[in-house]
């Protein structure tokens, strides 16, 4: 229901929707910034964009959200895994190697 609601609202709604969704964008980004100046700071992150790094991680968990409701909880797992190890070396100044 929430899936279905956020993207598919019904008319009069639709701008409430996104206001409500734009303010919570807004908490968690403070969150990630944080997260990531920190990262940083501390030589774990590479030197990207903090917004390119906040629209990566929301991606990320917009799909991995959508497959929790498609996928059993092995394969969602899986899933979730692979995708993580693929956006953590993407992001982090880690050298990335292979099991």
């Amino acid at each position: 229901m929430y899936k279905r609601f956020m993207l598919f609202p019904p008319a009069e709604l639709k701008d409430s929707v996104k206001a409500i969704a734009k303010r919570g964008d807004k908490k968690i980004d403070m969150v990630l910034v944080d997260l990531f100046q920190h990262g940083q700071k501390e030589g774990v992150l590479k030197d990207i964009p903090e917004k390119m790094f906040a629209s990566s991680y929301y991606c990320l968990l917009d799909g991995l959200f959508t497959e929790s409701f498609i996928y059993d909880s092995n394969d969602f797992q899986r899933r979730f895994q692979d995708a993580w190890t693929i956006f953590w070396f993407g992001i982090s100044t880690e050298p990335y190697i292979p099991n």
